[in-house]
């Protein structure tokens, strides 16, 4: 496998330089823009990335505003009650992606996003991640 240097530095070639490769990047958010995200945010985001992993990203993006209306905008306390009958109007749902085990963890990372507030919240817990763990 080739290392993380290789790859960027194959990249940069293909984009016209380092520089012009560091433009195109995405900037980190600070801790503290980190710890603003509202919650619901932090659950969308987190249900983006188990939909995307293994579909076509660009059918999850077309599909993205019948996710938000199906999971009522990510409310995470709403998401973190649903039961038997809200799991099978999701999975005849076809404004999104009708997968059982990923629908299920939206219910799982609703909770997990509820046990953070003792902490702080979602935000405040995961933007204070230390970067080198």
């Amino acid at each position: 496998m080739r290392s993380f240097d290789d790859l960027f530095a194959i990249s940069a070639e293909r984009k016209g330089g380092t520089d012009a490769l560091e433009a195109q990047l995405a900037k980190p958010k600070s801790a503290a823009e980190l710890a603003r995200i509202p919650e619901d945010r932090w659950l969308a985001q987190f249900t983006k990335g188990v939909f995307q992993a293994g579909f076509n990203w660009q059918v999850i993006e077309n599909k993205w505003d019948g996710f938000e209306a199906a999971f009522h905008g990510f409310d995470v306390d709403r998401c973190a009650f649903m039961h038997d009958e809200d799991m099978d109007r999701l999975m005849s749902n076809t404004d999104i992606v009708r997968n059982g085990p990923k629908i299920r963890t939206v219910l799982e990372n609703a909770h997990f996003i509820q046990s953070l507030r003792e902490d702080g919240g979602a935000g405040k817990v995961l933007g204070g991640w230390a970067s080198t763990d």
